[in-house]
């Protein structure tokens, strides 16, 4: 896949990253998701969000969609958190990457988890 010239636009701190890069891109580009969460909620909202910014595409989990688990919060805070590390955490499994990125203070690793 090219990118087309306001994608590259759009994505060029992406395409600047050596762990992303061109062909990093157009993987994200291709990608699908799905979140779900316990309640809807922010952090679900938080979660889309960053990976529709990121250039996945929201898609429902009946059409083959890599899904996001996602427990709530009544806190914004943590919702922002947890929903943000969610994102993060869908990006390095789209790019197939091994480091661990640190999980922000007061969350928990099992709040959020993928099937599909």
């Amino acid at each position: 896949m090219s990118l087309t010239p306001e994608q590259r636009r759009r994505f060029v701190r992406h395409l600047l990253l050596p762990e992303i890069g061109p062909h990093g891109q157009a993987r994200l580009l291709e990608a699908r998701f799905a979140v779900r969460s316990a309640v809807r909620g922010s952090a679900g909202e938080v979660t889309a969000l960053y990976l529709a910014r990121a250039g996945l595409n929201a898609a429902p989990e009946t059409d083959g969609a890599s899904t996001v688990e996602l427990d709530e919060t009544d806190d914004p805070i943590d919702a922002a958190l947890v929903g943000a590390w969610a994102a993060v955490e869908h990006v390095k499994r789209v790019l197939e990457l091994g480091r661990s990125v640190p999980v922000p203070p007061n969350v928990d690793e099992r709040s959020t988890g993928e099937s599909g």
